[in-house]
């Protein structure tokens, strides 16, 4: 009778871990939808970009058609002196 016993418990210990499973992939699933959906992630990289890609072009943390003005050699023949 105890072998049996544990043999029921091991079956649903199997079956709620294959319910959890699913559940997890099912949110997971929902998840990606939602970020592909709103692309989430693609506006996440793209609004720092123009910074950083300023700061990479120019030196300034600007956008990068902003900063060309700021560059210091944007205006190295209207500077005095030289």
């Amino acid at each position: 009778m105890k072998k049996k016993n544990s043999v029921q418990q091991s079956g649903q210990l199997i079956i709620e871990a294959i319910l959890i499973m699913t559940l997890f992939f099912g949110i997971a699933v929902l998840i990606k939808q939602k970020f592909s959906d709103k692309n989430i992630v693609g506006a996440m990289v793209a609004k720092p970009w123009g910074q950083i890609s300023g700061m990479m072009s120019n030196g300034v943390w600007k956008p990068e058609a902003q900063g060309r003005e700021l560059h210091p050699q944007a205006n190295i023949f209207s500077r005095e002196g030289d």
